[in-house]
């Protein structure tokens, strides 16, 4: 029933938090993988932050149906350091769970470099085009533990144990929401 910019908008809202998290965390995991990078990162994020600052006060100049006073509003709030707090933890959950499943695939990696190798690979889910990031989240795992010299099969086998794992869990969730459904439909 709500407005179709509203929707719009309360959809970009919710997204924005997770967005800048993996954002702001990849650009600190490839500074620390290439440092020789650090100039155009640093320039990168403050680009982002100039711009993010520009139309913050000028919230005049983007369209109304994005009700940007509404979001303004959330944005000066409390929410949005419980928000920014959530997306964090989420974040560092998932960053855990990959941890944890490495070790028995057998990646030795130093935490730093492994945090900074999800970093890499959770802003590739971003710009990928298949569902689940599948393709373009493992060949940058591949990738990135290559570039930290590991052999391409001990890569290849943890990313293939993750996907795995995704996968079950995915399904795991789909069929436990199909259970309770039903049984909130028969209450």
């Amino acid at each position: 029933g709500l407005p179709a910019g509203k929707s719009v908008a309360a959809s970009l809202f919710e997204q924005v938090f997770d967005l800048g998290m993996i954002v702001v965390l990849a650009a600190f995991g490839a500074i620390l993988l290439a440092p020789v990078l650090t100039p155009f990162i640093a320039g990168f994020l403050l680009l982002v932050l100039a711009c993010t600052i520009f139309f913050l006060r000028r919230p005049h100049m983007v369209p109304d149906r994005f009700h940007v006073a509404d979001l303004l509003q959330i944005l000066r709030s409390p929410l949005a350091v419980r928000l920014s707090t959530l997306s964090l933890g989420m974040y560092l959950l998932t960053a855990a769970r990959a941890f944890i499943v490495a070790i028995p695939a057998g990646i030795a990696l130093l935490p730093a470099d492994f945090f900074a190798s999800f970093s890499l690979v959770q802003l590739s889910r971003l710009i990928a085009i298949t569902p689940m990031g599948l393709g373009v989240a493992d060949w940058t795992w591949a990738s990135v533990l290559r570039l930290l010299d590991l052999p391409l099969a001990l890569a290849a086998g943890f990313v293939l144990l993750n996907r795995s794992l995704d996968l079950i869990a995915t399904l795991a969730a789909f069929a436990m929401s199909v259970v309770l459904d039903f049984v909130v439909r028969r209450s």
